[in-house]
């Protein structure tokens, strides 16, 4: 038979929990770039919409998105050097020179969990094709041409030690790069057709690989390269050139109704199981 304070606790248990849970349910939003309006926006890992947070207050023409540690940048072309983005305004902070220069087209950016950083670029400045590979340390502002890769790059992001990157192809591909040749191994096609030069990858918080492609967000399998549309209801981001995808790694903030819903879910059960068990117990009548 069940007892009394397991009939009360089970179920207030199973409430906090689910309360709880509707938490980490949330969906997550990346930090977005736009490469001609020169906008960071964010954009909903559910929905695919995207949502404006401000202007970078300069014309960065910006190469990707990628943290270092908690700090955003992005590769200013016109200037030839890093830019920190402040994540509240969008706007950029002073440039790094990295020790590149004569950049043209568009690339990526990303940073290695030690720091290193890793930069694409598809044009020379006669706009002929390069798929130009540099490493750089933005600490030293020094870098090194790694290779011309066999495509260009559209987008770039570190999963543990492994580079990952989408191609600027009409039918782009999923690749692995190598990090000392620029040579790239396709882990398969993304089974979609890309009509926009611009493009972006990154990891989600949840694991995922996320790009956004024509300005729309797709999910794309780690394993196969297929891309997947996050919601085929909603176009597009609403913002256009989005060359650039990141994500903090931070978890949003709960709120403070959610936690408090289940806190006083737990302290009611807490409260009956005190007063059950200062009751006393009710004397049964013996027969014989």
């Amino acid at each position: 038979m069940n007892s009394p304070i397991k009939t009360i606790i089970v179920p207030l248990a199973m409430v906090a929990t689910m309360l709880a849970g509707s938490v980490s349910a949330r969906a997550e939003n990346l930090y977005g770039l736009t490469f001609f309006d020169n906008q960071l926006i964010s954009v909903d890992t559910t929905t695919g919409a995207g949502t404006l947070i401000g202007s970078l207050g300069a014309t960065v023409s910006g190469y990707g998105l990628s943290f270092k540690g908690s700090t955003l940048y992005t590769f200013d072309s016109n200037t030839d050097q890093l830019r920190s983005i402040n994540l509240s305004s969008g706007a950029v902070g002073s440039g790094i020179n990295i020790g590149v220069g004569n950049l043209t087209g568009e690339g990526d950016l990303a940073f290695r969990a030690d720091g290193v950083g890793f930069l694409s670029s598809a044009l020379a400045p006669d706009f002929s094709p390069t798929n130009e590979l540099f490493m750089f340390d933005s600490t030293l502002g020094t870098s090194a041409l790694i290779g011309n890769t066999a495509v260009p790059l559209d987008g770039m992001v570190f999963v543990g030690n492994t580079l990952y990157a989408i191609g600027q192809e009409a039918e782009a591909t999923l690749y692995t790069v190598n990090q000392s040749t620029a040579a790239l191994t396709a882990v398969g096609s993304l089974g979609i057709a890309k009509n926009s030069p611009f493009g972006a990858l990154t990891l989600g918080a949840d694991g995922k690989l996320y790009a956004a492609i024509d300005d729309r967000l797709f999910s794309i399998n780690q394993m196969t390269g297929a891309a997947s549309w996050v919601d085929a209801n909603v176009l597009d981001t609403g913002y256009a050139s989005v060359s650039g995808l990141a994500a903090s790694g931070f978890q949003p903030v709960p709120e403070p109704s959610t936690y408090g819903l289940a806190g006083t879910a737990l302290l009611i059960g807490a409260g009956l199981v005190r007063r059950l068990r200062r009751k006393p117990a009710t004397a049964v009548e013996v027969t014989s």
